[in-house]
């Protein structure tokens, strides 16, 4: 813990508001299919927002190559932007 970072959102949620980084990780894949089950999304957009959460999660925790995860995020994120406009239109 570091006491001259009084603004590190990693330490507020995970460890002060969670408990800790699995419980973070579950609670949040939990909240993800919760939201996509209200607005009824179909099956592929909850899928893949839970892998971009649980990428972001490890990145995270892990601080071991990086770039992976972004690149991974990056595809991700572009397979979730074609999904979503596939569906608006």
């Amino acid at each position: 813990m570091n006491m001259s970072n009084y603004f590190d959102l990693e330490q507020i949620w995970v460890n002060e508001l969670v408990g800790d980084v699995w419980l973070f990780v579950f609670v949040g894949i939990i909240m993800i299919w919760l939201v996509c089950i209200r607005s009824k999304t179909p099956f592929q957009i909850p899928a893949l927002l839970t892998v971009l959460w649980a990428g972001v999660c490890f990145s995270i925790a892990t601080n071991t190559l990086l770039i992976l995860w972004f690149m991974a995020i990056l595809v991700g994120g572009f397979i979730f932007y074609y999904n979503i406009s596939k569906v608006l239109r």
